[in-house]
């Protein structure tokens, strides 16, 4: 944030756009945008549609700020004893761009988090895939009675898992041998309220290379004494739990998916956390947390055009940013403007791109 005023005065647009980018009006700007979450809101039901298939998830960032009230002890992986903001995150897998963003409280947990987003958002008709943390008897029963799709990976240790269920259906993925099964297991859900008519799938697969390294580092454990046993039902096991009746090779894919969600909290929570000690203040933060979002936003779009073009691994959104940042406009005594050498390269990608963002003349 501190750069902001260095880094407009090298865009063009600065010559002909008057903004103030000093650090009382950026901090003025991002209380009265973070005041607006109506308005937030607003932009985040325009950017869903019904019927999408939406990756949702849940991540934090720790907090010093004294007045921040969202920045709450809670649990996190390290098992650290800090006040930390948690967000939640939806991104659509049909238009590959993330589609709501929003802070919570640190002491929110998983399951919580996701009955306070449904309520703001309109998912019917949508399909919902979540991680294991999201997995209750509670929600199963929301998403039903809400008429929501979903798909939720169990972890392994659930007792509503059956590993005797013969898989005997086959699918590769990336080179990789998966055997699979559905098997209907709305008799489990008889202590929830679930329509008649309406049924929950158990969706097991097997990646038998995974079962194969799985087992060969449980074998070093055992034979260094570090464990004493291990169970070789559930070795490279895969469960996941869905109302929808669907082939499971289509189920597989939908859910592996999604990498695409995680990779975008990572780009952000990078970006979040280089910025998390001039965050001072709950309006602060919901505004800064828009404004990154704007931010990741723009950059799916423009990774959604890298992929259109099927240049996916030889150009990314970073290269693609610093060559065009390499090309200089200069205005002229007389009032015209021109482009100073325009390299190879960038032309190049710009005729791949099928862009005319730099005219001839």
């Amino acid at each position: 944030m501190k750069y902001m005023d260095a880094g407009w005065e090298k865009l063009y647009l600065s010559q002909e756009m008057e903004a103030s980018m000093s650090p009382s009006v950026l901090s003025s700007t991002l209380k009265s945008i973070g005041k607006d979450w109506e308005s937030q809101r607003k932009f985040f039901r325009g950017l869903m549609k019904k019927g999408d298939t939406l990756l949702f998830d849940l991540s934090s960032i720790f907090s010093s700020g004294e007045n921040v009230l969202l920045a709450e002890k809670g649990y996190n992986r390290h098992h650290l004893n800090l006040r930390e903001i948690n967000f939640a995150m939806a991104f659509s897998r049909n238009d590959f761009i993330p589609t709501v963003l929003k802070p919570l409280p640190g002491s929110v947990r998983d399951v919580k988090s996701i009955s306070s987003f449904l309520k703001e958002f309109d998912l019917s008709k949508s399909i919902l895939i979540l991680d294991k943390g999201f997995f209750s008897f509670r929600n199963v029963e929301f998403f039903i009675e809400n008429d929501i799709e979903f798909i939720q990976p169990l972890s392994r240790a659930l007792r509503i898992i059956d590993y005797s269920i013969p898989l005997d259906s086959f699918l590769t993925y990336r080179e990789r041998g998966i055997r699979y099964s559905r098997v209907d297991v709305t008799e489990k859900f008889k202590n929830i309220t679930i329509e008649k008519g309406k049924t929950v799938f158990l969706y097991m697969y097997e990646d038998v290379k995974l079962r194969g390294e799985e087992e060969s580092n449980l074998i070093v454990l055992l034979r260094n004494r570090k464990i004493k046993k291990y169970d070789i039902t559930k070795l490279g096991k895969i469960s996941i739990l869905s109302n929808m009746e669907m082939d499971g090779e289509t189920i597989y894919n939908i859910y592996k998916g999604w990498e695409d969600a995680e990779q975008s909290f990572d780009a952000m929570k990078n970006e979040l956390e280089e910025d998390k000690t001039y965050l001072q203040g709950d309006e602060s933060i919901w505004g800064y947390f828009f404004i990154t979002f704007l931010s990741l936003y723009q950059h799916y779009r423009v990774l959604a055009l890298i992929r259109s073009k099927d240049l996916v691994g030889k150009l990314s959104v970073n290269e693609l940013l610093l060559q065009l940042s390499g090309v200089y406009m200069v205005k002229y005594t007389d009032g015209t403007t021109g482009f100073l050498g325009i390299p190879n390269e960038v032309e190049n990608i710009i005729e791949a791109l099928d862009l005319n963002i730099l005219p001839k003349s």
